[in-house]
């Protein structure tokens, strides 16, 4: 068996990076607005035993990909073999933003609690149960809304409404809209309001409403 030493890996390595090219790396535009996109293209020739990688991406060596940069962001292509790597091109995609006008939220949780606060207050039949608000949490790419609710129904006790909502935000034209729109509501009554003499059919219907008017009420908020 042939035993070869780190050095002569090192230079096998050098030595097909030397014979990788470049053929072509863009940006197709170059210049984007807030919240636009660009395609980086690039295609790389050489031997075999080498990799690319994009931004420390691995990708195909020939491909393109498409970008949403925030900022303006420089893109940097590298050949890679063994432990040796190689710059092969950089481009720049620039955002301008001078359109953009933006301004500080000091309590995003607040200001999304108002309105719905301000909606079940407002209501004829919905209602906070006991002291508390709408709950409010963020994960990445969404925003989740609980509420716990009473409705109030003539001549039975009043159901109790859970309410689970959550949702994206995206831009379209300009214009900031609610996606990925998620609506979980659980509408119950207490189990003795079931013996009332001819409770059954009624409370079928006052939960059955009353799912159909919390989905709605949530749905119109969301937007």
């Amino acid at each position: 068996m042939q035993l070869i030493d780190d050095d002569q890996h090192d230079d096998d390595a050098v030595d097909i990076l030397g014979e990788v090219s470049l053929t072509s790396f863009k940006a197709n535009p170059t210049n984007i607005g807030p919240f636009g996109a660009s395609v980086l293209s690039w295609s790389v020739k050489g031997p075999s035993g080498f990799h690319v990688k994009l931004n420390g991406l691995q990708v195909a060596k020939n491909g393109q990909q498409v970008v949403h940069p925030a900022s303006t962001t420089n893109y940097r292509l590298s050949a890679h073999a063994g432990q040796a790597s190689r710059t092969l091109g950089n481009v720049k995609v620039t955002v301008d933003r001078a359109s953009c006008e933006t301004f500080e939220i000091n309590n995003p949780r607040s200001v999304i609690q108002a309105p719905v606060r301000a909606g079940i207050n407002n209501s004829e039949n919905l209602y906070f149960r006991g002291s508390t608000g709408p709950s409010v949490s963020f994960s990445p790419g969404r925003i989740r809304l609980e509420l716990r609710l009473g409705q109030r129904v003539d001549y039975f006790p009043d159901p109790a409404v859970y309410i689970d909502a959550s949702f994206g935000l995206a831009v379209h034209d300009g214009t900031l809209e609610a996606v990925g729109e998620l609506i979980s509501i659980d509408v119950s009554v207490p189990f003795w309001a079931w013996a009332i003499p001819g409770a059954v059919p009624g409370l079928a219907i006052a939960i059955s409403m009353g799912k159909d008017s919390a989905r709605k009420r949530m749905h119109e908020t969301i937007q």
